[in-house]
């Protein structure tokens, strides 16, 4: 695990292609892109060693969001990239990004693109809602205020209890090492 660099090509170019993945998804809109976001460079830290986009993200009331997501968006629509389409959804607007191009090509790797199609792919059957819920279970969210960054750091924790197996080598481990009597 080197030093984190953030690339706005990369994160651009991961809103394209999240877009055009999820063109016929109804439930996909700003929350869900950036869960999409989250969870794609949180899993290509913890299984690739490196985010994809190395984006900082941010803890917000509706989960981890990439805390310049915003200017690149604002730089995305400038350049004709994307366009956001307002829908009402029962009692709110969702905001869709619409991909106006595809994404360039040698940009993202095809490790990261398949990374990015399995998280698309785990959440599509989810609502804002339902993976705004789930992201508020991540460790990583749960540690830090409000607009405060998320560490990739955390993507290795986890918040399920441990196994007797995993406490049993836990124990071993530590032993083997002085670390408790036994």
């Amino acid at each position: 695990m080197g030093e984190i660099v953030y690339s706005a090509e990369k994160l651009r170019e991961l809103i394209v292609y999240s877009a055009e993945k999820s063109r016929d998804d109804p439930t996909f809109g700003s929350v869900k892109l950036n869960k999409i976001l989250y969870y794609a460079d949180f899993y290509a830290y913890r299984t690739l060693g490196a985010p994809i986009s190395g984006a900082e993200y941010q803890r917000l009331p509706e989960g981890p969001a990439p805390r310049w997501l915003l200017t690149d968006r604002h730089d995305l629509l400038a350049d004709g990239s994307i366009e956001i389409e307002h829908r009402q959804v029962f009692n709110h607007v969702q905001q869709r990004v619409v991909p106006k191009r595809p994404v360039r090509p040698g940009v993202l790797s095809e490790r990261e693109i398949a990374l990015v199609d399995e998280v698309i792919a785990a959440l599509r059957f989810m609502n804002a809602r339902q993976v705004s819920d789930m992201s508020h279970e991540e460790l990583g969210w749960r540690l830090v205020g409000d607009r405060e960054t998320i560490p990739y750091r955390t993507a290795f924790l986890s918040a399920e209890p441990l196994t007797q197996d995993q406490i049993e080598r836990g124990l071993e481990v530590a032993r083997r090492h002085e670390l408790v009597g036994g």
